[in-house]
């Protein structure tokens, strides 16, 4: 065994305990929370039995009272008993508190020294990478051809993850202008049942909103189809509104304009319901491919590593330098 596989071997071994570590310090976390509580919870109940202590201390009519029958050294020897065992329960949530700080820094040190052990073993890996393709030879050959897989899966990724982000804005500006539909829907229900121009004030100013975030939707979704084309996926989602009308609705309000723009509010839910669905579809393809792409490059990264690790592990040196 060379002093390569010693060092693997070894941090490898430092890397394996990170799962049971990591458990251990959420368990001692969660416990430093119940600890702490008891703690505070046993230094209040000391406080007050003290605190009762000191008042039987005082002159009042009520200690004299209590002097003159006897009851105050009884009652004295019963609150000393009590403190006694209140500073005993407060002893013992504190000894267990600070028992649990000592195996939680205990913990943390040695979570430390496993990620310290990682970044070296990383570092290596990386140092050992550019020797081996400083090789002439098949491995190197097969390191280089991993790693331009490697790469190619990493920007289809990168893509991806792009597009979701482009898709989720998209998603976002059809919810805030449903939103606004359905405020301007209401507004014109009530507009066509009573009338009057704040109905119709409130009602456009909604409509208005509402244009105003498909004016931007227009330009997310062309944005959206933008970073699809980075990775072969179509997607014809359009927007295709007219400008909601309000001057013959302000000028002839009455029941028949009311209903129409009734009838333009419902078509542009329905318009927004069919793109927000298409949005969605285009949404689960990116997700499976995402999803796909990123157990590619888990595994390559993981071929990578074995490739180097088992080439560090012989003697790198043998092999011809170029």
């Amino acid at each position: 065994m060379n002093e390569n596989q010693q060092r693997i071997e070894y941090l490898q071994e430092q890397i394996l305990k990170k799962a049971s570590v990591e458990i251990k310090l959420d368990d001692r976390m969660r416990e430093r929370k119940s600890r702490y509580a008891s703690v505070q919870e046993a230094q209040a109940t000391l406080r007050k039995v003290r605190f009762d202590l000191e008042k039987l201390d005082q002159i009042s009519l009520l200690n004299l009272l209590r002097t003159i029958t006897g009851k105050k050294g009884e009652l004295q020897t019963q609150n000393r008993n009590i403190i006694q065992r209140a500073e005993e329960r407060y002893e013992a949530a504190n000894q267990a508190y600070q028992a649990n700080e000592k195996e939680l820094a205990a913990l943390q040190n040695q979570y430390a020294q496993i990620q310290q052990s990682q970044l070296e073993l990383n570092h290596l890996i990386s140092y050992w990478a550019n020797e081996l393709k400083n090789c002439s030879s098949p491995t190197s050959e097969h390191l280089l051809a991993l790693e331009d897989t490697l790469l190619f899966y990493q920007a289809q990724k990168k893509d991806l993850d792009e597009a979701i982000s482009a898709g989720n804005r998209a998603l976002s500006t059809c919810d805030s202008i449903f939103t606004e539909l359905n405020k301007a829907e209401g507004w014109g229900k009530y507009d066509i049942l009573v009338g009057g121009t704040f109905s119709s004030l409130a009602k456009h100013d909604h409509l208005d909103t509402a244009q105003t975030y498909i004016t931007l939707l227009q330009k997310q979704l062309k944005d959206f189809r933008t970073e699809l084309l980075d990775i072969s996926i179509d997607a014809n989602i359009q927007v295709s509104f007219d400008t909601f009308t309000k001057t013959m609705d302000w000028f002839f309000d009455n029941i028949f304009t009311d209903l129409s723009v009734q009838k333009q509010i419902q078509a542009s839910q329905n318009e927004i319901y069919q793109i927000q669905n298409s949005i969605n579809s285009t949404m689960n393809r990116l997700s499976i491919l995402s999803t796909e792409t990123e157990s590619q490059i888990t595994s390559l990264e993981a071929r990578r590593r074995e490739l180097v690790l088992a080439w560090a592990c012989e003697e790198p040196c043998k092999e011809q330098m170029v």
